[in-house]
């Protein structure tokens, strides 16, 4: 169970947060799934595609705070370490606004030895390397 980050910690961390989103991720204990919202024969969707794809799925997608979980622990999972390289995670259960508007969600990606936490840009979509942080429920 972790609690959902407040804005001021957010932004004692990045000052370029101006805004959060409401934050939908989950609070209680959760098991982690991977997902994609891609069909079968596409490599990509552009941003506004991916969030009418994600809004189905709002209760369940992981934030912030699960994935500084990972980045803390990640040495604890071998079948997590496995996947650098392969992927990257986007946790769009916590959405934060810039000042120019532009809407960012954490994701993992990696640096050849490990994973770390980064912000993607919401309006990029999502391409096929790209997976979904959700809990099993």
């Amino acid at each position: 169970a972790l609690p959902r980050p407040t804005l001021a910690k957010l932004q004692g961390k990045y000052s370029w947060i101006k805004s959060v989103e409401p934050d939908n991720s989950p609070t209680q204990a959760v098991t982690l799934c991977l997902g994609t919202v891609l069909r079968p024969d596409e490599p990509s969707v552009n941003g506004a595609e991916y969030e009418v794809r994600l809004k189905p799925h709002q209760s369940i997608v992981l934030g912030y705070q699960q994935a500084v979980w990972l980045v803390e622990h990640q040495n604890e999972f071998p079948e997590f370490m496995a996947l650098l390289g392969k992927i990257y995670i986007d946790f769009p259960g916590l959405i934060v606004v810039n000042e120019y508007g532009d809407r960012n969600v954490p994701y993992l990606s990696q640096d050849g030895k490990r994973w770390y936490l980064s912000w993607h840009w919401l309006s990029r979509g999502i391409y096929s390397r790209g997976r979904i942080a959700a809990s099993s429920k």
